[in-house]
């Protein structure tokens, strides 16, 4: 049951262009889309590489950790903020859900802010302690937005339309991922690690702000 190589890349490429036909009639799916891909790729940058990178070359005071235990302890509580935020919003009906969403990238992008500056500063023993609380409370960020997205999406689009633009998100992530990688390296030899993460954290916020802002007609409370 092979098929040909050329219906295999045009079936790809009509199931894409469905998703991406959903996400320019709908209004509200199209702005979650575009500010989940977005943030993604800033996020991959501050966090994925920028904070490894960042304690490699400056290894954080605290607990006489390598830097190898360090970055595994500031990521470890990151996934522990995750998960506390997860249970949390997974029991939420909030009013505003526009408001909600966009709160939780105002909370990581202010997080990641932070992440460097007990570096920055030279804290010495405190170092590392500030790093953890900070990296917890980024973690707490990402799901009131993803999670509320996500059941968006599922009120707003059904059936077949549904795993079109579930599909199309996850290349417009991965691609986003790979850009955000690549303009890291210029900023890593241009401004350093610290203020590459700080970078992105100042940007996820400004889109935050932005979006909760100007907000679609229709998610006017």
């Amino acid at each position: 049951f092979e098929r040909p190589v050329g219906e295999n890349a045009d079936t790809l490429l009509t199931r894409l262009g469905r998703g991406f036909v959903i996400v320019r009639r709908d209004e509200v799916v199209r702005r979650l889309v575009l500010g989940n891909v977005y943030v993604i790729g800033l996020w991959t940058l501050a966090i994925t590489v920028g904070l490894a990178m960042l304690i490699e070359q400056r290894p954080p005071h605290g607990f006489e950790a390598t830097p190898l235990v360090a970055l595994s302890l500031v990521l470890g509580v990151y996934g522990v903020g995750d998960i506390v935020s997860n249970l949390i919003v997974s029991r939420s009906h909030p009013r505003d859900r526009w408001a909600f969403m966009h709160s939780g990238y105002v909370i990581m992008g202010l997080g990641i802010v932070a992440l460097p500056m007990p570096l920055l500063f030279e804290l010495e023993t405190g170092e590392l302690p500030l790093m953890m609380l900070f990296s917890a409370v980024t973690g707490l960020g990402g799901p009131r937005y993803f999670l509320l997205m996500l059941t968006e999406m599922q009120m707003r689009i059904t059936g077949t339309d549904l795993t079109a633009l579930l599909r199309l998100r996850v290349a417009l992530q991965a691609a986003s991922m790979a850009v955000g990688s690549t303009v890291g390296l210029l900023l890593f030899a241009t401004i350093g690690p610290a203020w590459t993460v700080m970078l992105c954290g100042v940007a996820i916020f400004a889109l935050a702000v932005l979006g909760w802002r100007a907000r679609p007609a229709e998610m006017r409370v």
